[in-house]
Parts: C-alpha cells; sequence; structure tokens
C-alpha cells in the first residue's frame, strides 16, 4: 500500500510521520478432509431399480436383504404412486468402513457397539417418496453370531454434518423396535444368519443395529496430545475398539482432542487423520485405557492410499 501521510500542525511547524508497509501475512492453511468421508459415502452408494406396484427385493454388496412390498410408496402428496423408484443403499458393517466414512457408533457420546449401519433412501424422477402409511421395508443384516441385546437406532443428522444414533421406537406402543434372528436359508444355522426388523420410518434414511456398551469398568477421559498445527478444521481422530465392533469419534474442544467418558482398560487404537494444505499425515497408536490417559501422539507425512490401507488392516 502507499505510505500514509500523517501532517500535524504542533504550534507553528510542521510533523510528518509515516506508517511502514503492510506485510502480507502467509496464506491460511487449507484442509479438504472431510471431503474425504464424503467421497468415501458417495462411493458406498449401490443403486437398484424396483417397480413400487409390485414385490420387490435386492441385496446388497455386504449381504444386506431389501424386501419392500408392493405398493409401499407414496409421493409428497400422499398418493399411492406406480412406476420404477430408485433405491439408493449404502452398508456399513465393520469399523473400517466406519472410519473410512467417517461413521462412528456413538449415542449423545455413549458407545455403542454395531452390527451394522445403513442408508437406504427412495426417489422417483430425482423427488423423494416416501412409506405410506401402514407400509413397512423389511432388512435383514447378515451376522456369524447373533446377539440378544441388539436394538434399532435411527441416525439424525447434526449440524456439523455428523449422524447421532437415537434409539427407535415404535409410534404407537412407544417401546423401543424390535430386532429379531433370521436363520440363513442355506443352513448356516444359528452361527450364520440375519438380524431381521421392519423399517418404517416414512422418510427412510440413516438405521443402525447398535446395544449400549456396559464394560462394568469406570469411566473416564482421554487426552490424544497433538501438535498445535492439528486442529478440529484439518483432522480427524477416531477410537478403533480392538474387542467389540465399535468406533468413537474423539472431540476437539478447542486445545487438545479429547475421549470422554471412555471405559477404562479397553484397548484401542487412536486413529488420527489430517490433511493440511495437500499434505497428508497421520498416526496409529495402540494403547489401553487407564483414568486420565494422556497420549502424545506423533503425526507422519503419507498418502491418502496408505491410511486407507492401514485402516483396512486395523
Amino acid at each position: 500500500m502507499k505510505n500514509l501521510l500523517l501532517i500535524s500542525i504542533i504550534g507553528t511547524g510542521l510533523v510528518f510521520t509515516g506508517c511502514k508497509k503492510d506485510e502480507v501475512p502467509p496464506p491460511a492453511p487449507t484442509s479438504n478432509l472431510s471431503n474425504v468421508f464424503d467421497d468415501n459415502l458417495d462411493d458406498a452408494k449401490q443403486a437398484f431399480t424396483i417397480n413400487a406396484s409390485t414385490f420387490n427385493q435386492f441385496t446388497g454388496a455386504n449381504g444386506v436383504v431389501v424386501t419392500i412390498p408392493a405398493n409401499s410408496f407414496e409421493d409428497a402428496s400422499g398418493n399411492i404412486i406406480s412406476g420404477n423408484v430408485s433405491m439408493q443403499l449404502i452398508e456399513i458393517l465393520d469399523q473400517s468402513s466406519m472410519i473410512l466414512m467417517g461413521m462412528p457408533t456413538t449415542s449423545s457420546g455413549d458407545i455403542l457397539v454395531s452390527g451394522g449401519q445403513m442408508n437406504l433412501t427412495a426417489t422417483q424422477n430425482g423427488n423423494i417418496v416416501y412409506l405410506a402409511d401402514n407400509a413397512y421395508v423389511s432388512v435383514m443384516v447378515p451376522t456369524t453370531q447373533f446377539d440378544y441385546s441388539m436394538q434399532l437406532f435411527d441416525g439424525v443428522a447434526q449440524t456439523d454434518g455428523s449422524v447421532d444414533w437415537i434409539l427407535s421406537t415404535d409410534d404407537s406402543s412407544g417401546f423401543s423396535d424390535s430386532v429379531s434372528f433370521v436363520p440363513d436359508s442355506t443352513g448356516g444355522g444359528f452361527l450364520g444368519g440375519y438380524y431381521g426388523f421392519n423399517w418404517t420410518d416414512s422418510s427412510l434414511g440413516w438405521i443402525n443395529l447398535d446395544y449400549f456398551y456396559y464394560s462394568g469398568a469406570s469411566l473416564t477421559n482421554m487426552t490424544v496430545d497433538l501438535a498445535a498445527d492439528y486442529t478440529a478444521s484439518n483432522t480427524a481422530v477416531f477410537l478403533h475398539f480392538s474387542n467389540i465392533n465399535s468406533i468413537a469419534s474423539v472431540f476437539n474442544n478447542g486445545t487438545d482432542f479429547v475421549a470422554y467418558d471412555v471405559p477404562e482398560n479397553e484397548a484401542v487404537t487412536i486413529v488420527c487423520i489430517s490433511e493440511i494444505s495437500g499434505q497428508y499425515y497421520s498416526a496409529f497408536v495402540p494403547v489401553t485405557i487407564t483414568t486420565n490417559l494422556v497420549v502424545p501422539v506423533t503425526m507422519n507425512a503419507t498418502t491418502l492410499a496408505d491410511i486407507e490401507t492401514a485402516i483396512n488392516n486395523l
């Protein structure tokens, strides 16, 4: 900028003062880390076309079976529709997929053990269609060991783009929605079958099979100590539990990344992922949670491909 000239009159003299040329600050680092999770979610979308007037059934790449009776969908005005309906399915059944798609399994911060997350949408000619009154979508999620503790949780989108899991309840009874065991028709028996449930949410969306995890251990907070360059805007930190099918987010409180109310004596791997101005960084640190544990973590430069390989190998 041009020098500023300040002219002051003091008595009969003139005093000239000027300021130095403004220094241009360095460009602020940018991050597209959130796009990584969004891209992985987009890549996981599977498309199916059904006839709304007939019985339909399709199976996802990971074995989720979706059954839709005839005349189950209506338009925004409540009219039963006919013709082709475009269905879109996302299956997230394992911990690696939960991390890669940014979909942890917690309910208002409480840890959930997951039997599988799914997202289902229905459109016709680009317009959303809805389940009709008293209609349902039957869903079967593959399992090698049925757990009677499993319940249904609805995914509720948060303002920051994350999904929180809220216990699903039956609208008429007020009780939590039930999950049943469906034996494998090929003869797999109890060790090979499906979690089965009827989905009645008119807008479909996110659903999760879970139960609240309770180990009997005391709960504590755990701090992941990262350098100041790694912030909430460019870094994601997760806990990968070694003994349960669960992923928890580690939150940034403005100073540190902190996991709140996690059970002591649990073996976890701290997964740190960061992207700053096109360069990726990561760290994978196995620890056992102890009271008020503080874990210093050093991030290493890497590639996105290597991060994904490491996550898939957890």
